[in-house]
């Protein structure tokens, strides 16, 4: 359902959720436990760069080409393993402590990422590429393509980016804190308030659909008022402008 934007904001909050909670079990702190699965919510839009080569090659069914590799389970838990391993590589490097271990859980917290991402593509338009063929090469099978929101939500982008202020907020108080009741009560808070969001996010897409470009504006001015919409708007249109300047 997602720009680059909202798969970030989504993968933040799954991994604040997660962190707390995986705090006891993971050596890594839950601020880099938050960024490495924002992380990997992002990787698999990186395949978008081949609109830089040809229209041809990113609409495609070349195994680079967008909603290819990098949109199915098996190549993302590749790109999980190479991108934990070279951080381990780096540790390493520059003489810290690099254990199996970490990469182990550093790989798991990325792909976690990944999955969220790969999910909030399901209710998006088919495109070219009919939906995403998540088991490939074991199952040809395509999924997704349910036109049940478009690319771009304002509602989503305005909702999640309340929601990452707050969150940021909240680990930055706990990494502080490190111990005691208080960083506790805030690391409660950080989990309800994600899935709180988390939850949002998935009424949203349960309750709207996806017709046209002018029904959706129709929907989201409905949701966030014009002004709000209006401001999107010309954000919008200066990024499709520069994007058109320098890459198409």
């Amino acid at each position: 359902m997602m720009t680059l934007l909202t798969h970030m904001l989504t993968g933040v909050c799954a991994g604040c959720v997660a962190a707390p909670i995986l705090e006891k079990k993971f050596s890594i702190r839950p601020g880099t436990s938050v960024f490495l699965v924002g992380l990997g919510a992002l990787l698999p839009d990186m395949d978008g760069i081949t609109i830089l080569f040809s229209h041809k090659t990113y609409y495609g069914t070349i195994w680079y080409s967008h909603h290819g590799a990098m949109h199915l389970l098996s190549g993302m838990a590749l790109i999980a393993i190479v991108i934990a391993a070279l951080s381990l590589s780096v540790r390493r490097l520059f003489g810290k402590k690099a254990e199996t271990r970490r990469f182990v859980q550093e790989s798991l917290l990325i792909y976690f990422g990944s999955i969220i991402h790969l999910l909030g593509d399901l209710p998006t338009p088919p495109g070219h590429w009919l939906g995403l063929k998540l088991f490939w090469p074991f199952s040809d099978l395509i999924f997704g393509g349910w036109s049940r929101v478009w690319w771009i939500n304002y509602y989503l982008i305005f909702f999640l980016s309340q929601i990452f202020i707050i969150s940021l907020v909240l680990l930055g108080l706990s990494h502080f804190l490190r111990h005691g009741r208080l960083r506790n009560s805030l690391m409660i808070l950080l989990v309800l308030l994600n899935l709180a969001a988390l939850g949002e996010t998935v009424r949203y897409v349960r309750a709207s659909h996806y017709l046209d470009r002018t029904q959706w504006s129709a929907y989201q001015r409905q949701l966030l008022g014009s002004s709000i919409c209006n401001r999107f708007t010309r954000v919008s249109k200066k990024v499709f402008i520069l994007w058109q300047k320098e890459i198409l």
